[in-house]
């Protein structure tokens, strides 16, 4: 072999050893240690706007898009374990996480969709009609007292739920065996 192949060979071995140390999890430190390079131009001061919830620089790709029911953003998805991992991530953001499944006789509970939610404010307004498309429902509420009504399969349940600035609110609904169409996680 002469001394330009043997260049190639190095390089590529080099590339294929760092493309699978960033696989693996094992490069990191290695990302951390190397030097950006400098922008082409200073970057540009923010809009003094709240941020949009979906707007998640990595992950935005895989969100669903955000929804508007009345006055109220929310978000449906979840199937598929990319999905499902890039919603429970962004659920942090939203004031209401919603996550719907039906119990299994033995073992964990399996993932539950097309299950129709109503959200009604404390005076009894209704601020959200919306049918899941995934195991999960975020919803964007002011802070308040509301009461989710969610309906799997012709059997429904009601729960109170209170909204508090800046503190995220998770809740799990879920269903007894052989409710509705279930799909594993």
């Amino acid at each position: 072999m002469n001394k330009r192949t043997v260049e190639h060979i190095i390089t590529w071995r080099h590339l294929a050893l760092g493309t699978a140390l960033a696989l693996s999890g094992l490069g990191s430190s290695l990302a951390q240690t190397q030097v950006p390079a400098p922008a082409a131009e200073p970057p540009k001061a923010a809009a003094a706007e709240p941020a949009d919830p979906a707007s998640a620089p990595a992950s935005a790709a895989l969100l669903p898009a955000v929804r508007t029911s009345g006055q109220t953003q929310y978000l449906t998805g979840g199937v598929g374990q990319d999905e499902s991992q890039v919603i429970k991530a962004e659920s942090r953001h939203w004031p209401l996480a919603l996550e719907f499944a039906v119990r299994a006789p033995q073992g964990r509970a399996q993932f539950a969709a097309d299950v129709d939610v109503q959200i009604r404010n404390a005076a009894g307004q209704q601020v959200l009609k919306a049918r899941s498309e995934g195991p999960f429902l975020l919803v964007k509420l002011a802070p308040g007292h509301y009461t989710v009504h969610a309906t799997l399969a012709s059997q429904s349940q009601q729960k109170p739920v209170q909204i508090e600035k800046d503190k995220p609110l998770r809740l799990l609904i879920s269903w007894p065996p052989g409710n509705g169409q279930a799909s594993p996680e």
